[in-house]
């Protein structure tokens, strides 16, 4: 059996649809990956801020979840080569565009737990409310 965390709302990467079915591309490729093994396959509904503890606790085998590369987690679990890359963005109003990092001061920027975005405005631009 091959355990894989995934998201369940990260369309087209991955999500369920409407008929609770995982699909996109990361459960495309799972898929591919247990046949070329020869392996059932599982997944397991995971978040950003789980995603490490799922692999070192044993509930998953491996994640397929926009998962990057950063120092902290390199110490906890193996990477490989990475099969999409993707920057990070900032969605404003209609009118108050956000330009620069200055910008975000006295708003509160919408991040999901765990991931670099999160780490990254914490370490570096703590006077940005996250």
């Amino acid at each position: 059996m091959l355990k894989v965390g995934v998201f369940s709302d990260k369309a087209p990467f991955g999500y369920v649809d409407k008929n609770g079915k995982n699909q996109g591309y990361d459960i495309y490729f799972a898929e591919k990956l247990a046949k070329d093994l020869g392996a059932k396959i599982e997944f397991t509904i995971v978040d950003p801020a789980s995603r490490v503890e799922f692999v070192d606790s044993g509930k998953v085998d491996i994640i397929l979840a926009n998962f990057t590369k950063i120092p902290e987690r390199a110490g906890k679990v193996d990477f490989v080569l990475p099969y999409v890359q993707v920057a990070l963005g900032v969605v404003s109003a209609e009118g108050a565009p956000i330009k620069t990092v200055a910008d975000l001061n006295d708003k509160t920027l919408i991040v999901a737990k765990g991931t670099t975005a999160e780490s990254y405005f914490t370490k570096h631009h703590p006077e940005v409310s996250c």
